[in-house]
């Protein structure tokens, strides 16, 4: 969920789902989105963020971060902070 329409300078507040977003020759995650509870999904940028992220895949989280908005309407967010809030969400 998206707290306030924020400045694309000002850090906002985002809870959802993390999923994966792309995968190795191998399987293995190597990037990820995070699903928000009001239905926008947010690419994530690399970084060191992107990687605690990686590590909470299928988690319920909090991430602040400052978000752009690139062409055809995908949002992208830059992590400052991350947290998990919940348990592994089976699937």
């Amino acid at each position: 969920m998206v707290e306030d329409v924020a400045p694309a300078n000002e850090p906002i507040l985002i809870r959802g789902l993390v999923i994966p977003a792309g995968w190795d020759e191998k399987g293995r995650v190597k990037s990820v989105k995070i699903s928000a509870f009001d239905e926008t999904d947010y690419e994530v940028e690399n970084g060191a963020g992107s990687r605690d992220l990686l590590k909470l895949v299928r988690r319920e989280v909090e991430v602040v971060g400052w978000v752009d908005d690139l062409t055809d309407g995908v949002k992208r967010i830059r992590v400052g902070k991350c947290r998990s809030v919940g348990a592994e969400v089976k699937v």
